[in-house]
């Protein structure tokens, strides 16, 4: 047996040693910036949920999920059947391993398309300038701290994902057959489809752009094995994830159902500064695109991918122009300035003499000078934004500490999970409910969740989410059907945006009237030092029995039950009073009518040219005012049409819990209820063009709450402190 040694006099040792230590060092550096970017995408558990509303409707996802609860059909929300591993920094305590697991896996998945962008430049400080991208703007954000933009740090994330698995399927080489590493973009992009509706909407147009790509070069048969690997990657998922085959369409379908009226119910625009360097930025892109088109130093289907992402990607920014929203577009935007300008679909193709390796010196600096432009907008956009390195190595810490010691993290979270707990008990509730099903009619099911109840959840669970007359319709069939209304109902209402309260899941709320009455009502009181985010503490208030009305305060959770089945209304009942067109700024008195429960129905039309507004960003802002009997000002809310159509309840004015409670009652001397006399509608004199100039009204004779119709008798809720 021959044993080969190294011969020490051998002339090539002295060459071969300097290699080797330079691939040892290259491999060394290349470990090292994937750990640590690795550290920086990683969205692990921080923070146990409470009542915020973000906080505890991403634990109610994860609730949703151990329920079984069918997307598509029983529930038509924003999100998908794995919309609880988007909100991963979340800690709910119901899917702990799984989430940190899934959320280990998605970062490992991102750190190698981050790494392997890296590799789309021209040059080396482009490929350098790219990794320093994706850390530098990290200390601008509070991490760790008690912060919004903390909690939604990771969400560009998601959209790179999507973005960067779509060019590494452009990027493969042609051929004929299916190229079997295709399967790991496409299954992620399966994957995060069922994520939320926006990634369903991206990752479609992705793969469909590649699907048109490989139509283009004649390879048929490998555009049909890249949609239908894709699409079966879909279906198996969905079907993993606990959820019926036949309700993916339903699923689908309800993508659309969602997405009309959320532009104007959740619009909310940026301040002028904010809008001017948005727009700034937008034109930015879009004329990177044009330059690499014009130049045709990328495909046609590239610039598609491009254009359509840079859309959505506004919209998401722009609709709702708070700090969350924006600051996501803008550090998303830095990325984009780096691969619309910079990167090639095949590197081979690069001019490396070029500035920064891109394909011309503009581009190159217009790209930089985007780049600089995006961290101005951050800074302008979180006001309160300071830079601090040591917040990386934070979140470098923290994530680190999961992955070494997942079960005392776990430990530390699911104590402080039992404390939130204890902050927000309602022992009067929890006992009179017991194990009976139970829904939310507000936007923090956290009480319920907190309070271990049965949370049964209608279609849109939340009230200011129903922006259209599918949703608000399938949530009122939800509260009529004797089969699938809950036993009870705990009623916080409230709104976002000055919006007029009756209309946030208005046909609901005309059920809720119909169908239950108030049998325990409580005010919150938060028994820890501190609120948590979200919430304000109260001084706890003795149960001393039913306090007079006007000695209720405002926030009150007001417990109701469902009626008796005799009492049930499944239809509602209410009779035509007065139909007639009104224009903008005309009052439309409502005081020659003798009934004292009113509903309205309004149709605002958008013109061809508000509609195009509509989906471009938003439409223009409705304002209703509303001139109320024994008010010295007329109430101004904001109005939101794609409500409205449906109907809400206009008089008397409900706009609190305890006016909700007040309906109930029979006894004049308690009868606090404000009456409307009238309304009007208005928009800004500028911005009329955008609609049509009649205004359809349709008056109703509403009915007062169903179990005193029914039995002439006043509710009597128990008085108590939660």
């Amino acid at each position: 047996m021959h044993t080969h040694t190294e011969d020490p006099f051998d002339p090539m040792r002295s060459q071969r040693e300097p290699r080797r230590l330079r691939d040892a060092l290259r491999f060394g550096g290349l470990a090292t910036v994937a750990v640590l970017l690795l550290l920086t995408v990683l969205d692990l558990p921080t923070v146990p949920y409470d009542i915020d509303h973000d906080l505890s409707s991403s634990a109610s996802l994860e609730y949703f999920a151990i329920r079984g609860i069918q997307f598509g059909t029983q529930l038509i929300q924003n999100v998908g059947p794995l919309g609880w591993i988007h909100y991963s920094g979340v800690y709910a305590g119901f899917l702990q391993d799984q989430k940190v697991a899934f959320g280990l896996l998605r970062a490992i998945a991102l750190t190698a398309l981050l790494l392997w962008a890296g590799t789309r430049f021209g040059s080396r400080i482009a490929s350098a300038l790219w990794l320093l991208t994706l850390v530098a703007f990290v200390p601008m954000y509070p991490v760790g701290e008690a912060s919004e933009v903390d909690f939604l740090l990771f969400e560009q994330w998601t959209y790179l994902c999507v973005y960067l698995a779509g060019l590494a399927l452009l990027a493969l080489p042609p051929r004929r057959s299916f190229p079997r590493i295709a399967v790991l973009p496409l299954f992620f992009l399966a994957f995060l489809a069922l994520v939320k509706h926006t990634l369903l909407l991206t990752t479609g147009m992705v793969v469909g752009s590649v699907v048109l790509e490989r139509l283009q070069r004649r390879e048929v048969g490998t555009a049909v094995a890249f949609a239908l690997v894709f699409a079966g990657f879909v279906v198996v998922i969905w079907m993993l994830a606990g959820q019926h085959p036949a309700h993916l369409v339903q699923y689908g379908l309800g993508v659309f159902s969602f997405t009309s009226g959320y532009n104007e119910a959740m619009g909310l625009p940026a301040s002028d500064r904010v809008t001017v360097l948005g727009f700034a930025v937008l034109g930015g892109l879009a004329g990177l695109i044009v330059l690499r088109a014009a130049s045709r130093t990328q495909s046609v289907w590239k610039s598609l991918i491009d254009a359509l992402f840079l859309f959505i990607l506004f919209k998401h920014g722009f609709v709702r122009g708070d700090v969350q929203h924006v600051a996501i577009f803008f550090h998303a935007s830095a990325f984009l300035a780096l691969l619309f300008g910079l990167a090639w679909e095949r590197p081979g193709n690069a001019s490396r003499r070029s500035l920064l390796g891109a394909p011309s010196v503009p581009l190159a600096v217009v790209s930089a000078g985007l780049l600089l432009l995006c961290t101005i907008a951050l800074f302008t956009t979180i006001t309160d934004a300071t830079y601090r390195p040591a917040r990386l190595v934070t979140l470098w810490e923290r994530n680190l500490e999961w992955i070494v010691a997942p079960g005392r993290r776990s430990a530390e979270l699911a104590h402080d999970l039992e404390s939130r707990k204890q902050q927000f008990r309602l022992p009067r509730m929890q006992e009179r409910v017991g194990r009976a099903r139970i829904d939310f009619f507000g936007y923090k099911p956290g009480w319920l969740l907190l309070n271990d109840m049965d949370y049964a959840p209608r279609p849109m669970p939340i009230t200011f989410a129903a922006t259209n007359e599918f949703l608000l319709r399938r949530n009122e069939a939800f509260y009529r059907d004797p089969q699938r209304a809950p036993r009870f109902v705990l009623c916080e209402l409230m709104t976002i945006d000055d919006r007029l309260v009756p209309l946030d899941d208005g046909l609901a709320l005309g059920a809720i009237l119909d169908n239950y009455h108030p049998i325990q009502f409580g005010v919150p009181r938060i028994t820890a030092a501190t609120p948590a985010r979200g919430a304000q503490a109260a001084e706890p208030r003795p149960a001393r029995g039913i306090p007079a009305v006007n000695e209720m305060p405002d926030d009150l959770l007001l417990l109701m039950e469902r009626n008796a089945p005799p009492q049930m209304q499944e239809h509602a009942e209410r009779v035509p009073l007065d139909t007639r067109d009104i224009g903008f700024g005309e009052a439309l008195s409502l005081e020659h009518f003798d009934d004292n429960w009113l509903w309205l129905e309004v149709q605002v039309r958008p013109s061809l040219l508000g509609r195009l507004r509509s989906f471009l960003l938003r439409p223009a802002p409705v304002q209703i005012v509303l001139d109320v009997a024994g008010r010295d000002h007329p109430e101004v809310r904001r109005y939101v049409t794609s409500m409205g159509a449906a109907g809400f309840l206009i008089s008397p004015l409900i706009e609190t819990s305890k006016d909700l409670y007040d309906a109930y009652s029979t006894d004049p001397s308690k009868q606090t209820l404000a009456r409307v006399r009238s309304v009007r509608f208005e928009v800004d004199p500028q911005l009329r063009y955008l609609f049509e100039p009649r205004i359809a009204t349709r008056v109703y004779r509403g009915t007062p709450p169903g179990i005193l119709a029914g039995t002439g008798g006043e509710a009597n809720p128990a008085g108590s402190s939660p």
